[in-house]
């Protein structure tokens, strides 16, 4: 079955066109920074998603499925926007729980890695610390870690900006290290950063975290929400094929036990 997934954060929309795991297409449009949805914004918005559906089913998707980020679903007006899409592109706008969120992005990186896996994923607003196994999760927690909220607070007390670096990078180590180190007890295998941001603090806050996890932590992602969805989405909809098949299996009889 053809899915495509299409994410939005404040500042881009991706879209993600899948037959089953062979992606079929991948598109990627930027935004103006999104802080609020007034008219004039949800109906650029809706321009750009309807061209991105058009791209959609172009390549034959079946089904369409949307995904507001963590950074666009608190913007003002999101709740207008999420109203209009049904009607006008036929398709909803998941507005996911924090939890959530970290559960689809551990989801979009996992694919078909096996064994035990640790996911940091550093948003705008909070960092992400996550291992599983498989599609099981053993560990997660949340801190906020965000590069806009840690960065105007630490901006406030510095005095020069070599003070301010230095503050950050103090502050990041003194709030992750004793996360990082609970991470790494559940001994993953391998440890992905999954980043969605990519300013020259975002490099900062990774800098900090592979420092805290060690070698094991040598992949980097952008954050792939949209990855997760469709896993997910897949996932249910083989699961509904492999119910219906097993619903329309012909039972035979045992003739041994008739005679």
């Amino acid at each position: 079955m053809k899915l495509a997934a299409l994410e939005l954060s404040a500042r881009k929309i991706r879209l993600l066109v899948a037959d089953g795991a062979r992606l079929l297409d991948r598109r990627e449009v930027a935004t103006p920074p999104i802080e609020s949805i007034g008219p004039a914004e949800r109906k650029a918005l809706v321009q750009l998603l309807e061209e991105l559906r058009g791209h959609a089913l172009a390549a034959g998707a079946h089904r369409i499925v949307a995904i507001a980020t963590g950074s666009l679903r608190r913007a003002r007006g999101i709740s207008a926007l999420q109203a209009v899409l049904p009607g006008r592109l036929g398709f909803e706008l998941l507005l996911p729980s924090a939890i959530e969120e970290r559960r689809l992005v551990y989801q979009g990186v996992v694919g078909e890695r096996t064994g035990r896996l640790g996911v940091i994923h550093l948003a705008e607003s909070w960092a992400d610390f996550v291992v599983g196994e498989g599609r099981t999760l053993l560990f997660e927690q949340s801190l906020p870690l965000g590069l806009g909220f840690l960065e105007r607070g630490l901006e406030h007390q510095a005095a020069t900006p070599g003070e301010h670096a230095a503050r950050l990078v103090d502050a990041i180590a003194a709030l992750s290290e004793p996360v990082t180190r609970e991470l790494r007890a559940h001994e993953p295998r391998e440890i992905v950063f999954a980043a969605d941001a990519s300013s020259a603090a975002a490099g900062v806050v990774l800098g900090v975290l592979a420092s805290l996890v060690g070698p094991e932590g040598t992949r980097h992602l952008h954050r792939p929400l949209a990855e997760g969805l469709l896993a997910c989405e897949l996932a249910a909809a083989q699961a509904e094929a492999d119910s219906a098949d097993r619903d329309q299996e012909i039972r035979v009889p045992d003739l041994a036990a008739e005679t």
